[in-house]
C-alpha cells in the first residue's frame, strides 16, 4: 500500500523547491548588477533608450493634448456662435480673441526662453499668472464670474512663483484642474454653460 502522507510531502516539497527557484531567478533578474559587465552595459543602454522614448512620448502626448484642446475649444465656440445666429469672429468673438491671445502668446514665448536658460522651475507660476491674465482680459466681455476665475488663477500663480519648485505640479493641478472645474460647474449651474 502507498503511504499517502509521505507521497504528498514529497510532492509539496518539490513544488516548494521549484517555487523558491523561480523566485530566486526573478529576484536575480531584477538586479542586473549581479551579472557580468556586458549585461550591466546592456541594462544601462536599454534604460537610456527607454528614457529617451519616454521623453519623446511625453512630448507627443503633450502636443496631441494641446491640439485636441484647441480643436474642442474652437468647435465649441463655433457651435455656440451658430446657435446664437452669429459669426464666430464678429463682435464678442473678435473682442475675446484680441484680448485673450496676447497673454497666451507671451506665455508661449516665455516658455521657450525659460527652457533655453534652464529655468523650468518658474514655469508653473508664470503659466498660471499669464493664463489668469488671459482669462481676466478675455472674460471682460463675459459673465462676472469669469474674470474672478482669472484673478484666482493669478493669485495661485503668484503663490506658485514663491513656493518650493517641487510643488509646481500640485499648483498646476489645482489651477488648471481644480479651479477650472469648480468655476465651470458654477458657471454651468448659474448661467447655463
Amino acid at each position: 500500500m502507498i503511504d499517502i502522507q509521505r507521497f504528498t510531502n514529497k510532492k509539496s516539497e518539490k513544488r516548494r523547491h521549484s517555487c523558491l527557484h523561480a523566485a530566486r531567478f526573478f529576484v536575480q533578474s531584477l538586479r542586473p548588477w549581479t551579472y557580468s559587465r556586458k549585461s550591466r552595459r546592456i541594462f544601462r543602454k536599454s534604460r537610456r533608450t527607454f528614457t529617451r522614448i519616454k521623453t519623446k512620448l511625453d512630448h507627443a502626448i503633450g502636443l496631441n493634448l494641446s491640439h485636441t484642446s484647441v480643436a474642442i475649444a474652437v468647435s465649441t465656440a463655433a457651435t455656440k456662435a451658430h446657435r446664437a445666429n452669429g459669426a464666430l469672429l464678429s463682435g464678442p468673438g473678435r473682442k475675446f480673441l484680441l484680448s485673450f491671445s496676447p497673454p497666451i502668446i507671451v506665455g508661449g514665448l516665455l516658455t521657450f526662453a525659460l527652457f533655453q536658460t534652464a529655468a523650468q522651475s518658474d514655469l508653473p507660476g508664470i503659466w498660471l499668472l499669464l493664463y489668469g491674465t488671459a482669462i481676466v482680459t478675455g472674460g471682460a466681455f463675459s459673465v462676472r464670474v469669469v474674470p474672478m476665475m482669472g484673478v484666482a488663477l493669478m493669485a495661485l500663480g503668484a503663490i506658485a512663483l514663491f513656493a518650493p519648485s517641487n510643488w509646481g505640479d500640485a499648483f498646476m493641478a489645482a489651477g488648471f484642474g481644480g479651479l477650472q472645474i469648480a468655476f465651470g460647474v458654477w458657471i454651468a449651474r448659474h448661467h447655463g454653460g
